[in-house]
């Protein structure tokens, strides 16, 4: 009997260099939940049931003349106790007040860890566990990085200042909740998705996301663990040729600093 060869997927065969923590990261980013989903109330049930939604195979592959994806090439590795700062360099364009826009953003942090038999808690489940922090309105890298460092250690349920981007999910939940979304956490787990929509001249020049490391169940100072970032600008109702504007100001996702905590 004939037996058929593996066809790769086309994210394999679009990237065929990159890992699978990208490829993960890619299909998470592309899901959307449906239409109806269009309020609060809806988003909880809607997320409880349906995760991040429908993948989209086309927002997984590639960019639209009014989107823009950018990833981090080859695995990235980060430990606890560490960050690292990624900055994004806005166009000029998107940073007049005279023109509004609204600007989808989303961020996708896809990572592993080795996970432990007993689940003490959440925490200790993992053997290094990563989150994701962003700039805030108006906040440049010097600042952004010193609140990274000052919140490391910071409770949970600590108080934060406004930020730019009023998150979906948000990292904190119940009381403090800073998303949308007030009884979820987009911190749970190792892919974290969280998309928000702000205004074009609120992007500023550029604005920094931080990945930080954080101590699980493993005691050694120099474990590791790889991860995949990927983010995402949608121009939402308007004609606004987002891709060009990135391409034309040849706009990585760069590392601007790794820091200890």
């Amino acid at each position: 009997m004939a037996v058929n060869p593996l066809v790769p997927i086309p994210l394999e065969s679009a990237f065929p260099q990159e890992s699978c923590l990208l490829y993960r990261g890619l299909i998470v980013q592309s899901a959307r939940l449906p239409d109806w989903v269009d309020t609060p109330d809806l988003l909880y049930p809607a997320i409880r049931t349906m995760g991040y939604g429908l993948p989209n195979m086309e927002r997984a592959l590639g960019n639209a003349p009014n989107r823009v994806t950018l990833i981090t090439q080859g695995l990235e590795y980060i430990g606890a106790q560490k960050a690292r700062i990624y900055q994004v360099q806005m166009p000029e364009s998107l940073q007049s007040q005279g023109e509004s826009y609204d600007i989808l953003v989303e961020i996708t942090l896809s990572y592993k860890a080795e996970p432990r038999r007993t689940r003490r808690n959440r925490r200790k489940y993992l053997s290094t566990w990563l989150d994701w922090d962003c700039s805030k309105r108006g906040e440049d890298s010097e600042c952004f990085l010193e609140r990274v460092l000052a919140e490391y250690n910071a409770p949970e349920d600590a108080e934060q200042g406004e930020g730019l981007f009023k998150w979906a999910l948000g990292k904190r939940r119940g009381k403090t909740a800073d998303g949308i979304v007030k009884d979820l956490s987009r911190t749970i787990g190792t892919v974290q998705k969280d998309w928000a929509i702000v205004k074009s001249f609120d992007l500023r020049e550029a604005f920094c996301i931080a990945v930080k490391g954080h101590q699980g169940w493993n005691t050694n100072p120099d474990a590791i663990v790889p991860y995949a970032l990927i983010v995402s600008f949608e121009a939402i109702n308007a004609e606004v040729p987002l891709n060009a504007l990135f391409a034309e100001a040849q706009v990585p996702l760069e590392v601007r600093q790794e820091i200890r905590v």
